[in-house]
């Protein structure tokens, strides 16, 4: 049950912040922009704090474990994934800040691109 709720807010905000971003004219105001941002954070929040969710978070989870323990080896995956998986395994932290920072980029270039055509 809680999950519904979850992912109803998750819906729910996309909807508002979409609509703000429809209505508004972003050459005029910074406030929209704002709420965008952390309507991005608040569900890059939550799902990137997913826990053993799909069936191959077990292997980027331990792409980014590996990596942050041994650092970057030869792994015959994407460059800029691996990039990616290095920075935020700089900062020694969990799994859960790359799935969070994944989740902001995928969000932030959706709501982007649905701002230069709101009518998407």
């Amino acid at each position: 049950m809680f999950s519904i709720l979850v992912y109803g807010f998750i819906v729910l905000l996309i909807y508002m912040t979409v609509d703000i971003a429809r209505r508004t004219d972003f050459s005029r105001s910074r406030i929209p922009v704002a709420h965008i941002f952390f309507s991005v954070l608040i569900i890059a929040v939550i799902l990137g704090g997913r826990y053993d969710v799909g069936t191959d978070w077990p292997n980027y989870k331990g792409y980014y474990d590996d990596i942050r323990s041994n650092g970057l080896t030869s792994w015959g995956l994407e460059p800029l994934y691996l990039l990616l998986n290095a920075a935020v395994a700089f900062f020694d932290v969990s799994s859960s800040y790359f799935f969070l920072v994944i989740s902001m980029i995928q969000f932030l270039l959706v709501f982007c691109y649905f701002r230069h055509d709101p009518k998407i």
